[in-house]
């Protein structure tokens, strides 16, 4: 039968602990007390304290003892076997027996500050150590490292809530003068300074929030000239002083942590006025939704990139194929049906290189004489000149529209 646990100890042990908030003093005291390994780390996953300071057996565990942290791939892995999603749909403090850890369950706790994720406390045990005075004792332990979380760097200091006040209320389009702006900065005891640019990130699962919690924080060590907010299951990037010559590299970092858990980023265009932050939030956002929708292997969406899409693409939705396609189209797929040829292909590609005949042609793989013979016999049998500016973007538009459709329900092009 195993010992119970002595809590009146444990208590006094903490509060001798709580003047200094010396996370690995307190390890220690619990450990001598729980018998059994305890570790705790940041969201990061870079250890902070642990007890005792050996080897368990367990790979992972031993991993973060002698590396004082995990790279990219061991939390990618944490992330595969389900161990970091539990955060969300287990109270803590809950037993970890499956994935890396089903041959050394764990005991975990949660830290939290203003029920955001700051990091994690776990005890190793064998299945014959875990008991309902461990869990108990757990839940103690907790507790109080959220205690010590609430420290300068923490996500959840005055500092950062009131910079994200700040975002928020900008994003919320709820600042609207220049001395509106001046006074957060005074505030704030900091001013951002252009050019901006506003990213949009979320997760494949929009309830994965302490996902979003972990990227905001290995996003936050990228750059200083940044100020991160989670707000509707979004994680909000805006980034300020943002140069020309910093994008590449910032991206690229960006993309190795995205790909991680599946995510996906909008960006915005760069932009030089603050009091047009709601402008530029909400690109981010349509070059989200968009990119997802019609790229779906892509990690980062530039809004750029998907300008046109923004505006044609919500009305490819809501309209049925009838009200935008013109009855021009529609005849023409009527008469190769019945004739066997191939004008509108011959015609989409036409249309979509500009009306440039050699590229067509080799698209075709026919003779530029046949095309151009095919381009005559359209305009005559169908009343219609492609030199018309409205005509040609009239059918520019509409094949585009085909287009994103295709994309839209994979439909085969025609």
């Amino acid at each position: 039968m195993a010992k119970e646990l002595d809590f009146i100890k444990l208590y006094e042990e903490i509060y001798k602990c709580l003047p200094r908030r010396d996370i690995q003093q307190l390890l220690e005291v619990c450990y001598e007390i729980v018998g059994v390994p305890i570790l705790v780390v940041d969201i990061l996953y870079n250890v902070l304290g642990n007890a005792p300071n050996e080897l368990t057996g367990d790979a992972l565990w031993d991993h973060l003892i002698t590396n004082r942290g995990f790279d990219t791939e061991h939390i990618a892995s944490l992330y595969e076997d389900g161990i970091i999603q539990t955060v969300d749909n287990q109270k803590a403090p809950y037993i970890v027996d499956w994935g890396s850890s089903k041959e050394n369950p764990k005991i975990q706790g949660i830290i939290k500050v203003n029920d955001i994720v700051e990091g994690y406390v776990t005890m190793c045990c064998t299945r014959e150590e875990i008991t309902a005075d461990r869990i108990k004792a757990m839940d103690i332990i907790m507790n109080i490292c959220s205690y010590f979380f609430v420290r300068n760097d923490s996500e959840s200091n005055m500092d950062h809530t009131y910079q994200r006040a700040f975002v928020s209320e900008l994003f919320n389009n709820r600042i609207r003068s220049e001395k509106q702006l001046q006074t957060w900065f005074y505030n704030m005891q900091h001013e951002l300074h252009p050019p901006f640019q506003i990213s949009a990130i979320s997760t494949v699962t929009a309830h994965e929030k302490n996902i979003l919690s972990y990227m905001r924080k290995a996003l936050q060590e990228l750059s200083k000239y940044q100020v991160l907010l989670i707000q509707n299951n979004t994680l909000y990037i805006l980034r300020y002083q943002y140069k020309e010559e910093q994008k590449l590299n910032n991206e690229e970092n960006i993309a190795t942590i995205l790909e991680i858990f599946g995510s996906q980023c909008g960006m915005s265009n760069s932009f030089d006025d603050l009091l047009d932050a709601s402008i530029y939030q909400k690109q981010a956002e349509d070059a989200l939704d968009i990119g997802r929708e019609i790229d779906k292997e892509v990690t980062i969406y530039h809004y750029k990139d998907y300008c046109t899409q923004t505006v044609l693409f919500p009305r490819v939705k809501e309209l049925a194929r009838a009200s935008f396609i013109p009855q021009i189209i529609n005849e023409i797929e009527d008469y190769d049906q019945e004739n066997g040829t191939e004008f509108l292909l011959t015609l989409r590609t036409y249309v979509n290189n500009v009306l440039n005949t050699t590229i067509t042609a080799k698209e075709l793989h026919i003779h530029r004489n046949s095309l151009l013979y095919r381009i005559g016999r359209i305009e005559e049998l169908f009343h219609v000149s492609l030199k018309k500016p409205k005509t040609f973007r009239s059918l520019m538009i509409a094949f585009y529209m085909m287009e994103l459709a295709e994309q839209m329900y994979h439909e085969s092009s025609t």
